[in-house]
């Protein structure tokens, strides 16, 4: 849903032929390999998109626990045994899978998964059994080195066992068994689209965008149970958009990439400014507007897209320095085959 707002601007992204096998600790396994289904919620481009996550997608980290027969994660966590490491989950021979196979426990106890994606920051990302949601970022990470990282964390499978997990898949020569069904949700925030345009046509005038910056941000922070802790200074500024753009009264998208990631943040002092040029005749002059985001949203939140919709026209003096705006909040992940 848009709004549209009037401000009073101021000028100036199994292997199943391995035979390598693994048992932690003296439980009695089963014959059934553990195998992942895994979803997501939509991607723009780089970043995963529907809801399930596909052969292309990128390979995540899981790790599990045990617990003995009568013992729940939400009771007994704390006491729970490492049944999995910390293992890279791939597509392979049409199954999410491990390439060290891990195997169903055959008594009666069960399994609880924890799971991130992708697994090239691996470096930057913990499991954490008392975390919110089993995983941290306890070393800083700086959302511009990782413009193309869709960090995503599933949410944890408790109390797994081979019978109440979802999804038979088969293979050559036996059965995967029910597979761990790792649900992923987005904890990052993007901004993922800019247009602008003039609110009428002005045939004798040329409005030409040059910039759009977004400042006051910040770039760097902590995933600390299952909440973002923004860390350093708040940047000066990022480009959003740089170069001549001449617009008219239909839509012209202005971001330069097709989204642009945010560490989820409360939007206190973050401002996006605008400037551009109108020509008449031989006369050119610049104007910037600044455009500050905490009027019309309270913050950047994990898993939600944010675009921007920028209307120049005409100010109460005759100037070109009035500007709707039509911002517009969707969610990243919309739905999921999961829930009802």
């Amino acid at each position: 849903m848009k709004k549209y707002l009037i401000l009073a601007a101021i000028a100036g992204a199994a292997l199943v032929s391995c035979t390598k096998t693994q048992q932690i600790s003296s439980i009695e396994i089963s014959d059934n390999p553990i195998a992942f289904q895994a979803y997501n919620a939509l991607k723009t481009k780089a970043m995963i998109e529907g809801s399930q996550y596909t052969p292309d997608c990128p390979t995540f980290m899981a790790k599990a626990y045990y617990l003995g027969e009568g013992k729940t994660w939400n009771a007994d966590s704390l006491s729970a045994t490492m049944y999995m490491p910390e293992e890279k989950v791939s597509w392979q021979d049409s199954v999410w899978i491990t390439s060290t196979l891990y195997y169903w426990p055959k008594d009666n106890g069960s399994l609880t998964f924890m799971a991130y994606t992708p697994a090239s920051i691996s470096d930057y990302v913990t499991f954490n059994v008392e975390a919110k949601d089993g995983v941290e970022i306890s070393k800083t990470y700086n959302i511009e080195e990782h413009q193309d990282v869709d960090f995503m964390v599933a949410d944890i499978v408790r109390d797994a066992t081979a019978s109440n997990t979802n999804s038979v898949y088969t293979y050559t020569g036996g059965s995967y068994g029910k597979a761990v069904q790792a649900l992923f949700r987005h904890k990052l925030s993007q901004i993922s689209g800019i247009t602008v345009k003039t609110e009428e046509d002005y045939e004798s005038l040329t409005i030409n965008v040059g910039e759009i910056v977004i400042i006051g941000h910040y770039t760097e922070g902590t995933y600390e149970d299952g909440v973002w802790v923004p860390s350093g200074e708040r940047a000066d500024s990022t480009y959003l958009h740089n170069g001549d753009l001449i617009i008219g009264s239909s839509e012209s998208d202005a971001m330069d990439s097709d989204y642009y990631l945010m560490i989820p943040q409360d939007a206190d002092e973050v401002v996006i400014v605008i400037t551009y040029e109108v020509t008449s005749g031989d006369t050119t002059y610049e104007v910037t507007v600044e455009v500050p985001i905490k009027t019309y949203q309270e913050a950047f939140e994990e898993g939600t897209k944010y675009s921007y919709d920028f209307i120049i026209g005409k100010d109460e003096n005759g100037g070109f320095t009035a500007i709707k705006w039509a911002p517009e909040i969707v969610e990243w992940a919309e739905d999921s085959p999961l829930e009802d």
